[in-house]
């Protein structure tokens, strides 16, 4: 293969001049003489011919050779070039420097590859600003060489970019738009392959937005997309938002059958990435499954991985489900450093997703500390954090443990503020059991305030819900009941 790459690059030793000579023997070696690598052998090993020859012809400032081994397949079964490939693996700072290498070296259809790779890594470094900037040139560009293709791409990084800053709004727009280019090109591989993609990146607005059947809707035609199309890489991400989704409704047997398959097509073709987030994934299904020793394990696999990769969005995730799993074994010292240490992470990156729940994280193991101060401090951040995001779920968590603590402390109005602000979200979409925990609350605040009307309503309402979904509550309902008639 390496031969006929030599051959496509249809390089003649005998027309070249002296001061570039050894530059193009270098690259005559590395695609013709060199031994193959080891059956074990790393990916970056394997493609390391192609790394040197590009090496080499930059050196000569051979650009357009350059960009042949750039858009090389090293993998003709996944059928993905050399620099995005590189991605998939997980080798972020070699694909970074193909990319900057030839920027603004050889034409503008060049530029709008490099741009877009550029955009891509920045988003997996966490780098969202600097992703949106990238993927803001490349549109840019596009638009002015009338590259409809590259205009969808582009709206799609952007959406990427958005949705890691927590603009979900922004982001939805952005995949929208290029589904609209999408939908006025004729059908073919490429753009049903793009179809999918942005399938798959509205199931994650849908699956934060809580629209749970919307979310699977949407990650379906991704999985259909990928099936059909035979592309590896879509099926596993589609295999992956099925399974967070089937987590989140409250099947974890489900989630851990699709994650299951997810990381089989991980490992099978050797998508690092990938394999750590599928690994996070497991390890909160596991959790979900109340097994936090087999969670505990999944999140520190994932971990390992995320440190190997050198990633800190991951890093941080995989701290962070380290620090609930701890929590779970009411480790809550290992519980609270895990935390600490997702939180420094989040907070270098100026990811706002992960510094909310980073923030709670560190509020719930603080709490079960006894440091009470302190984790209504990061209780109060993620609520400044969540209204900022218009985050409706996060903040209507934030009202009821605040409203809670402050029962707890004795601050009646306080916690009267937060409860109803909490009860107004729940009414709409939180579970029954939460409901009637947060009545009672509601109940035993207006009973310290003499509020007696309220305090009856709060408890028939609530007495209604736990008799029917929290039965353990019901003693402390008639508990309650009793005192508040005494008065």
């Amino acid at each position: 293969m390496n031969q006929s790459l030599f051959a496509q690059l249809e390089i003649d030793l005998t027309h070249l001049p002296l001061t570039h000579l050894s530059q193009y023997t270098a690259v005559q070696y590395f695609l013709t003489c060199q031994d193959d690598p080891p059956p074990n052998a790393t990916p970056l090993e394997q493609v390391k011919p192609y790394l040197e020859s590009f090496y080499h012809l930059s050196q000569a400032q051979d650009w357009r050779r350059a960009a042949i081994i750039l858009t090389t397949l090293p993998n003709p079964q996944l059928n993905e070039e050399l620099h995005y490939q590189l991605g998939l693996w997980g080798y972020w700072e070699e694909q970074k420097h193909l990319y900057n290498t030839l920027l603004h070296r050889l034409n503008p259809a060049c530029d709008t590859v490099c741009w877009n790779g550029l955009g891509n890594y920045y988003d997996a470094q966490g780098q969202y600003q600097q992703a949106q900037e990238a993927h803001q040139a490349h549109l840019t560009l596009a638009q002015t060489l009338q590259d409809i293709q590259g205009q969808w791409i582009a709206y799609t990084g952007l959406g990427n970019a958005y949705r890691g800053q927590g603009d979900w709004n922004s982001a939805e727009q952005a995949y929208q738009a290029a589904l609209t280019l999408l939908n006025n090109q004729d059908p073919n591989p490429k753009t049903q392959s793009g179809k999918a993609i942005i399938s798959g990146s509205l199931a994650r607005i849908a699956y934060h937005r809580q629209d749970y059947n919307r979310a699977q809707h949407y990650a379906q035609d991704c999985l259909r997309g990928g099936e059909t199309l035979n592309q590896p890489l879509i099926t596993m991400k589609a295999l992956h938002l099925l399974g967070d989704i089937q987590t989140q409704i409250g099947n974890p047997t489900a989630a851990l059958s699709l994650h299951q398959k997810s990381l089989a097509l991980a490992e099978q073709y050797n998508n690092r990435e990938h394999l750590c987030d599928t690994l996070h994934s497991l390890g909160l299904v596991y959790e979900a499954l109340d097994q936090p020793e087999t969670a505990l394990d999944w999140q520190q696999k994932s971990l390992e991985l995320a440190q190997e990769l050198g990633e800190p969005a991951l890093i941080s995730a995989a701290l962070q489900g380290l620090g609930r799993a701890y929590y779970q074994l009411n480790c809550f010292e290992q519980a609270q450093s895990h935390f600490k240490q997702g939180l420094e992470i989040a907070t270098t990156l100026q990811d706002q997703r992960s510094l909310l729940q980073a923030m709670r994280g560190l509020a719930y193991a603080e709490d079960a500390l006894d440091q009470l101060e302190t984790a209504l401090f990061w209780e109060e951040q993620c609520l400044t954090l969540a209204t900022l995001l218009e985050d409706e779920e996060n903040a209507a968590i934030a009202h009821a443990y605040l409203g809670y603590a402050y029962l707890n402390l004795e601050n009646y109005p306080l916690a009267l503020k937060h409860l109803e602000a909490a009860l107004k979200w729940q009414l709409n979409y939180e579970s029954p059991q939460q409901l009637a925990m947060t009545y009672f609350n509601l109940a035993t605040t207006c009973y310290h305030l003499k509020e007696k009307k309220r305090t009856q309503g709060f408890l028939k309402q609530g007495l209604r819900l736990a008799q029917r979904h929290a039965r353990h509550l019901i003693p402390l309902y008639r508990q309650l009941q009793q005192e508040s008639q005494k008065t």
